[in-house]
């Protein structure tokens, strides 16, 4: 749960989503905007969803301010989001 909790605050710090965290421990998203529905589950599968994306809308990340790198590469995407 953790690594994945440093991933949303990640994403929410680099305002790829817009919300907070409630919950006594943060465990909740609370969000008003999120682009992708798979962005805020585990690196692995973000990225992966994130590559197949990008292969059919080409610049989709861009948009989102995120470099191809660390959204299609689990480790890239890890480092990305909790190095802020």
């Amino acid at each position: 749960m953790r690594d994945r909790t440093e991933l949303v605050t990640g994403l929410l710090f680099r305002g790829i989503i817009d919300g907070g965290r409630t919950g006594d421990r943060g465990e909740t998203l609370r969000g008003r905007r999120l682009p992708a529905l798979w962005l805020p589950q585990w690196a692995e599968y973000a990225t992966a969803v994130n590559a197949i994306h990008e292969h059919r809308y080409p610049g989709a990340l861009a948009q989102l301010g995120v470099p191809l790198e660390a959204g299609t590469n689990p480790a890239a995407w890890r480092r990305w989001l909790t190095e802020a």
